[in-house]
């Protein structure tokens, strides 16, 4: 009995006690209800779906949780193939300028050789993903003057605008060959620019293409009304030098362009063929064997003046041009493949480097000689453009040439008429001063041509101006070129 009786009580207690705690859990789970985070550690969990869990991601102090980063080295080598830039691959690698040069001491930025290796700073790498275009900034290059902006992708288009050096632009587009980058000014003035004259970070394969190059495949010249081939008159030629026309604020402005960015005052630069290398072409000034006779209160002056700095070998009537030689047409100064090897850039042509190293402030440009026999009316046209185009770009005044006359068969005499046309149209159209040397032969023994009928005729001291020498073709260049000169630097310069 007695064992029955402690049974009974220990079953009452169990079921009181189940019932204590079952009501100690309904109420707890009431509250939790109340309060979930009162009562337990974790957060509650909903029930389980048919769908999988999401991943979670982990993010590390320095990684972004949406975009995980791959460990990359440090850094790596790259060899330098023919027409890299150092801003070329800087842009080929999204890596800023600054760190390619930092990563590299010693390195010259302005010439790279092919086959040299470059230690490229992987871990500065921009993720490769497409940039936000509109909030690129980018700038015109320091060592660009003026900068024109144009309607579309070509030489050939409208200027719109003029863009002054470390501008900031936006850039939005590029054509197809890359040359060309559609760009949107701070005065949201939308428009094209050359390429080789923007300095960006941004990789420019990343830009959609927006617009295709216009080739201008004409070769239809493009005259000034009611003007025949051949008799266009110099404009605004002055009474004191009648070769010598063009001359307006336009020339100020490139000066002014110029010397911010570091052009030299006392310098002035050669551009053309073998006429213009020849040693009867200022030689004699430069070395000064020369005698001004007449001339010489009006144009000792000048002399002096750019007598007294050193271009790159020699005073500028002395010096040897980058951007001249035997044989060449107006594109074989804008082609890279001429330039000189040992002193220019892999990416430089002839006249870039030229005015890179000689940091002018004139350039006196005659060329088209070598064009007339064998080139078109247009490609002379547009490669005479892109010399012209360059030279105002680089902060370099160009004074323009007529080229003397040919006289070696009657078709190639009545192309030096319409090429001559052409370069006075283009005087015209970029406001630049024009140098008319053609039309100061006219009235000389043989037109101031010699035997060969290609190059001007010339004595031994064609740079002594006496009555006798300047009937010949190469005493009258070096007088209208010093006239050139002198009238520049009177109206320009100071």
């Amino acid at each position: 009995m007695k064992n029955r009786s402690q049974l009974t009580l220990l079953i009452v207690f169990e079921v009181a006690a189940c019932a204590l705690l079952c009501a100690i859990i309904s109420v707890a789970a009431f509250y939790a209800t109340l309060v979930p985070d009162l009562f337990f550690s974790t957060p509650a969990v909903s029930a389980p779906t048919t769908q999988p869990p999401p991943k979670v991601v982990v993010a590390s102090p320095t990684t972004s949780a949406t975009a995980p980063r791959t460990p990359t080295p440090s850094h790596f080598n790259y060899k330098v193939v023919a027409g890299d830039t150092l801003w070329g691959v800087a842009a080929k690698f999204n890596i800023t300028l600054e760190s390619i040069i930092t990563a590299n001491p010693g390195i010259n930025p302005d010439r790279l050789l092919v086959g040299q290796t470059l230690i490229i700073p992987a871990t500065e790498r921009v993720a490769a993903s497409t940039p936000s275009l509109d909030q690129t900034a980018s700038f015109v290059a320091p060592e660009v003057a003026a900068l024109r902006m144009r309607r579309g992708p070509s030489e050939a288009e409208t200027v719109i605008m003029m863009l002054t050096p470390l501008t900031p632009l936006r850039i939005v587009g590029r054509s197809r060959d890359s040359v060309w980058l559609e760009v949107i000014a701070p005065n949201e003035q939308r428009g094209w620019v050359a390429a080789q004259w923007v300095r960006t970070q941004l990789n420019i394969a990343f830009v959609p293409i927006t617009g295709q190059t216009s080739v201008v495949t004409s070769t239809v010249v493009r005259l000034p009304t009611a003007v025949a081939i051949g008799t266009a008159p110099p404009p605004q030629s002055s009474e004191k030098y009648p070769f010598i026309s063009g001359i307006s604020d336009t020339s100020r402005q490139i000066y002014l362009g110029g010397r911010s960015i570091g052009n030299r005052v006392n310098v002035f630069s050669k551009v053309g063929d073998s006429i213009t290398i020849s040693g009867a072409f200022l030689y004699g000034i430069g070395i000064k064997q020369y005698n001004l006779r007449s001339y010489q209160q009006d144009l000792s002056p000048v002399v002096n003046y750019y007598l007294q700095d050193i271009a790159r070998d020699g005073n500028s009537f002395a010096n040897t041009s980058l951007a001249a030689d035997t044989g060449w047409t107006a594109y074989s100064v804008v082609t890279i493949a001429n330039a000189n090897k040992g002193l220019c850039g892999a990416n430089e042509t002839p006249l870039m480097c030229e005015y890179r190293v000689v940091r002018p402030a004139v350039a006196l440009i005659m060329l088209g000689t070598n064009d007339v026999p064998g080139n078109t009316t247009g490609t002379f046209e547009r490669g005479l453009r892109q010399v012209i185009e360059t030279t105002m770009q680089m902060g370099v005044v160009p004074v323009v040439s007529t080229i003397p006359p040919l006289q070696r068969s009657e078709n190639e005499a009545a192309r030096v008429l319409i090429f001559n046309t052409i370069t006075r149209s283009l005087a015209r159209e970029y406001d630049v001063p024009l140098w008319d040397f053609w039309a100061s032969l006219q009235s000389l023994p043989n037109q101031g041509m010699g035997s060969d009928g290609i190059h001007p005729s010339w004595l031994l001291y064609s740079t002594d101006f006496t009555p006798e020498n300047l009937r010949y073709g190469m005493s009258m260049r070096n007088l209208t070129a010093l006239q050139a000169l002198d009238a520049v630097w009177r109206n320009v310069l100071k």
